[in-house]
């Protein structure tokens, strides 16, 4: 294990030992479910770049750590209401709430989280306080727009390219972004140096998602510690259905998805064959390669020690 993958896995710890003890009170009724969802395989990538980014400025950790946390409980919490939505059953190798107890139990345990995730955050007591409230807020919405955003284009059969990026900057990028521009704040960096930390953590984000779309179809259950049904069965737009131009291939994608409930694995290699014969893992790579070689240009702009954030 190289020294940064050490230090990335030493932050991961102490997020992971935090969040056990970030709700050990209240009813049973919250407290298992919120705890279960604690317990999951997540990569925590958030709250790491938060860290990541004080850690490069020399801010003391543990001053850092519970604004670092209240954004992996954010996260979290939009997760259990995204679970819901897709009727998803797996989430970071666990079983999502809804289906270990219920839906109702699913909903008021991510309305908990949320009231949490604030609670840590108000903790926060660096002069950029009121600041990184505002921010986290902005964050919120972003990710409520763009699972909105996700939901209508479900019944949508022609979703652009444009429509796509937009849809997974509101709703997986900026939260990203937010990571590290937060992290910036806490370690009283210019507006300008905050800006481009923002800018550097959702070309991230945009590249992440990418990525997750097309190993959606390249693994199975338990390499991704999720669920892979939903997005086939709800015919979710990820990157794949966005690259697609023509008619007569779109319809040709619905056809197979629709064969999944019956064939399963059939189904998942003739989407591969699809994507193989459209050249779109190549067009998702190329993606890739564009946002994550911009991050790197933004980070040769920065000041300090930032390659820990090209690893």
């Amino acid at each position: 294990m190289n020294k940064y993958d050490e230090k990335i896995n030493n932050y991961r710890e102490l997020i992971n030992t935090s969040l056990v003890n970030v709700y050990s009170t209240g009813p049973k009724i919250l407290n298992n479910p919120i705890n279960h969802v604690l317990k999951g395989q997540g990569k925590r990538l958030r709250p790491i770049l938060t860290l990541i980014i004080c850690d490069i400025n020399s801010i003391d950790i543990e001053k850092a750590l519970p604004t670092a946390l209240s954004i992996e409980l954010l996260h979290n919490f939009t997760l259990i209401h995204d679970d819901i939505m897709d009727k998803d059953l797996i989430r970071h190798g666990l079983e999502t709430i809804h289906n270990k107890w219920d839906q109702n139990t699913a909903i008021l345990s991510g309305d908990a989280m949320l009231a949490i995730s604030m609670k840590l955050l108000s903790e926060n007591n660096t002069k950029n306080n009121s600041l990184i409230l505002k921010t986290f807020i902005r964050g919120l919405l972003s990710v409520c727009e763009g699972q909105a955003l996700d939901i209508e284009f479900e019944d949508n059969n022609i979703v652009t390219l444009d429509d796509y990026t937009n849809m997974i900057y509101l709703k997986t990028a900026y939260m990203i972004g937010l990571s590290s521009q937060i992290g910036g704040m806490i370690s009283n960096l210019s507006t300008e140096e905050c800006d481009s930390l923002k800018a550097f953590g959702e070309n991230i984000g945009m590249a992440y998602q990418v990525q997750d779309d097309i190993l959606e179809l390249y693994s199975d259950s338990n390499n991704m510690s999720k669920s892979l049904e939903s997005d086939i069965l709800l015919q979710k737009k990820t990157f794949i259905w966005a690259s697609i131009e023509k008619d007569d291939e779109r319809n040709e994608l619905i056809s197979i998805m629709k064969k999944y409930s019956t064939d399963k694995i059939k189904t998942i290699k003739n989407i591969r064959i699809f994507i193989d014969k459209l050249g779109i893992k190549e067009k998702a790579n190329d993606f890739i390669m564009k946002n994550i070689n911009t991050a790197n240009d933004i980070l040769d702009t920065l000041s300090g020690d930032v390659s820990l954030l090209k690893h």
